[in-house]
């Protein structure tokens, strides 16, 4: 993990971000996730080779009953376009919503992370980093959603 990354702890609860879907509707991060499990992935770029990896990755995962939400930087347009490689709920939150949950920059560099929620949005588990190859870990997720 990236120390200079400042998101919320593990225990607390997820900021309700708002954010923007593919057809450029405002919608809150709580409303897609509507009371359920959820693991809410914070991509460094729509144009990320390994953000898109781990996106595959989460595609083919079996999480029964989880929310899964997919959150680029960007609007509509880069939502869409996500949307259009995987069969995942995509959302844009412009640089707000990442600052949000204490995703900055680094040297440019956009930061990415991926949150593990209970039904009631308290952060099961957080990984964050400067790099994506340490925002997500499959094992991790499905231990909790599996």
């Amino acid at each position: 993990m990236d120390t200079t990354i400042d998101s919320p702890a593990v225990g607390t609860i997820m900021p309700d971000i708002t954010v923007i879907d593919s057809t450029g509707s405002q919608r809150s991060l709580r409303e897609l996730v509507a009371g359920r499990r959820a693991l809410v992935y914070f991509m460094r770029s729509a144009s990320c080779p390994v953000c898109n990896a781990h996106l595959r990755t989460i595609a083919g995962m079996e999480l029964p009953g989880a929310a899964v939400v997919i959150v680029t930087p960007g609007g509509a347009a880069e939502a869409a376009a996500v949307a259009s490689r995987v069969a995942l709920d995509v959302v844009a939150s412009g640089e707000s919503g990442h600052a949000a949950v204490g995703l900055g920059r680094f040297l440019g560099l956009q930061h990415s992370g991926s949150f593990v929620l209970d039904a009631g949005a308290r952060i099961l588990s957080a990984r964050t980093a400067t790099l994506p190859t340490g925002s997500f870990d499959k094992s991790e997720v499905a231990a909790l959603l599996g």
